[in-house]
């Protein structure tokens, strides 16, 4: 899949990016692509990369994250009634 990510975080997701990938930068970010096995994995990397990674393709990737994340702040909100 495709991410951009800050380039400061780069040495933390160095195990995920496959051989011979390819990277850009731009104004201090980075467009790459991950390896991962799972979206399950996916998100869980999402999580530790809060702000500082954007999931950028495929769609289903994305989608993936955002309903993850939806479904946590509808969890926070219920709890908070």
């Amino acid at each position: 899949m495709t991410i951009d990510i800050a380039s400061s975080a780069m040495p933390l997701i160095a195990d995920f990016i496959p051989d011979g990938a390819t990277s850009t930068e731009h104004d201090g970010r980075i467009r790459t692509t991950l390896r991962v096995s799972h979206y399950h994995g996916l998100k869980r990397l999402a999580t530790r990369m809060s702000g500082v990674m954007t999931v950028v393709a495929p769609p289903s990737a994305r989608e993936a994250v955002a309903d993850w994340a939806r479904s946590g702040v509808d969890r926070y909100r219920k709890e908070m009634r």
